[in-house]
Parts: structure tokens; C-alpha cells; sequence
């Protein structure tokens, strides 16, 4: 999995060609908003969460469960910090999860450097 820096995230956001995961709380994006069109998935669900099949993944977080690999749009995965997405990493690979993106700057590089954010919850 490649990490994947503000600048091309940022364009790759107004392009809609990325699938957006945040691995924070969904109380924690009530709190500040997420980048735009993000999912939600903490990242203390995340193990057990890859291990439903499509339809109760779906029905649990109400997005398509995100393949190991091949997906038609990248997936980015972030949080708060940047720590999240490290422990994200681990498990993502353990779980044969690759052609990823990890945004390590996460919300704070997001907001800090004026990215879009949308209001949630």
C-alpha cells in the first residue's frame, strides 16, 4: 500500500476518483465533519468488519465492502491523525488488502491545509 500525500488526494477528491474511508469514531466525525464523500469504518471494527460478506457489510456501515483488491476506484483510508491508518496498515495487509492508498497526514493535514469538509451526523 502507497501513501498518498495532500496535493494529489486533493485533486483526486474534486475528480471523485478515490473511495474515501475514515477509520475514526462516527461520534468523532460528528464532531469535526470528514473529508468529502468519506465512509465510515473504525478501525477498531475494522478486522471483523472485513470478514462479513457483502450483503452484512452493507447493511452494517451502508457502503459496498471494499475488495482486497481491484476495486474501480482506489480506496484511501485516513483518521484523525495518522495513527489509525498505521494499525489500519497492519491489519489491511494481514487480511491480503493491497493497491491501497493511506493518507498518514489524515484530518489534521486535510483541514490544516483547507481541504473541503463535509458535515456529518
Amino acid at each position: 500500500m502507497a501513501e498518498i500525500k495532500f496535493e494529489e488526494l486533493q485533486e483526486g477528491v474534486k475528480a471523485k476518483c478515490f473511495t474515501l474511508i475514515d477509520l475514526r469514531k462516527p461520534e468523532e466525525l460528528a464532531e469535526t465533519g470528514k473529508l468529502p464523500g468519506a465512509h465510515c469504518l473504525p478501525v477498531q471494527e475494522l478486522e471483523e468488519a472485513l470478514s462479513l460478506d457483502g450483503e452484512a457489510f452493507r447493511h452494517k456501515y451502508g457502503f459496498t465492502k471494499p475488495a482486497a483488491s481491484g476495486d474501480a476506484k482506489p480506496l484511501v483510508w485516513y483518521c484523525r491523525s495518522g495513527r489509525r491508518v498505521g494499525v489500519a496498515q497492519e491489519t489491511l495487509a494481514r487480511l491480503g488488502y493491497t493497491g491501497h492508498r493511506l493518507y498518514f497526514g489524515s484530518f489534521q493535514d486535510w483541514s490544516s491545509n483547507g481541504g473541503p469538509v463535509d458535515k456529518c451526523c
